[in-house]
């Protein structure tokens, strides 16, 4: 969260299997953050069909612009995502 906040990314791709708190935590605090409230997110994730749906209406809530399984093994497919968000983001 530090570095995000000190690198203010264009994009932030995130994995909700992190440690310590799990990547749907970092996304509570990057929109909890002014600074960091408005930065597209994109997850992109290997969670197993049944934690995938526990977590999606969540991260979804939170805004995210993108939510792509690692299962699918599709590396275009996180690619046109990613321009597709950077092309809507607001300059």
């Amino acid at each position: 969260i530090r570095e995000i906040r000190r690198a203010r990314p264009d994009i932030i791709i995130l994995d909700l299997l992190l440690p310590v708190g799990g990547g749907l935590s970092v996304l509570r605090m990057v929109r909890a953050d002014p600074k960091t409230k408005d930065i597209p997110v994109v997850v992109y994730t290997g969670m197993e069909d049944q934690e995938y749906q526990q977590y999606k209406d969540q991260v979804r809530s939170l805004g995210v612009q993108a939510f792509i399984e690692k299962l699918q093994g599709d590396d275009e497919r996180v690619i046109r995502e990613v321009q597709r968000c950077l092309n809507a983001a607001p300059a």
